[in-house]
């Protein structure tokens, strides 16, 4: 089976579309474009897909196929998503570690911490019964 070969004689606009398609695909609802070069820039946008492009046509645009365009499309959306993660980590919403064994990044949510208040407090006891025996 034979993979079409498209030249993206509009690389802005691709690009344009291409990251708020993947920034929609990860949180499910409208996204302004503004707030999204806070997680990828077009011009990063645009080097993923210079990157990845099967080449370049005789007017110098990028060529892709449907599993170029495949591609392109996740390590757009992998990229918003580890800004996100990194941002909320940065916020002190979640926890974060290199995970040598993983080689890579771990995300964890935080565990809330009990103020004094609470933990002056007894426990409460279990509501278990005891079978008779």
């Amino acid at each position: 089976m034979s993979n079409k070969t498209f030249s993206i004689r509009d690389v802005s606009g691709y690009a344009t579309k291409m990251r708020l398609e993947a920034a929609i695909s990860i949180v499910d609802q409208d996204i302004q474009i503004e707030n999204l070069d806070t997680y990828i820039t077009l011009p990063q946008t645009i080097r993923l897909i210079n990157d990845n492009s099967l080449g370049k046509d005789n007017d110098n645009h990028p060529l892709i196929d449907e599993d170029t365009n495949e591609k392109i499309f996740r390590d757009v959306a992998t990229w918003i998503y580890n800004i996100a993660l990194a941002k909320l980590a940065a916020e002190d919403k979640i926890e974060c570690a290199w995970s040598t064994k993983e080689n890579n990044m771990i995300f964890w949510n935080k565990i809330p911490e009990l103020d004094e208040a609470q933990s002056d407090q007894p426990k409460p006891k279990s509501k278990r019964r005891r079978k008779n025996l």
